[in-house]
């Protein structure tokens, strides 16, 4: 019972920008847009050593990116 996870869903968003014929590309993107906290693993250790180890999923975070194809 210690390590029951309640259903979640994680919702993530990317845009991209590539003119024709170019060979650049500009993407924007959102991880995790609803800020959505989960657990992304749990060791139940409490018979053992009496403590339980979780790992949260990380929170929302966007960040933009720049491609260039060199062909």
């Amino acid at each position: 019972p210690v390590s029951l996870e309640d259903g979640y869903v994680i919702g993530n968003l990317r845009a991209s920008y590539r003119p024709d014929s170019e060979r650049w590309e500009l993407s924007a993107f959102v991880n995790n847009v609803a800020d959505e906290e989960y657990r992304s693993y749990s060791f139940d250790f409490t018979k053992t050593f009496g403590f339980n180890q979780v790992a949260y999923g990380p929170p929302r975070w966007a960040g933009v990116s720049f491609r260039y194809n060199f062909d």
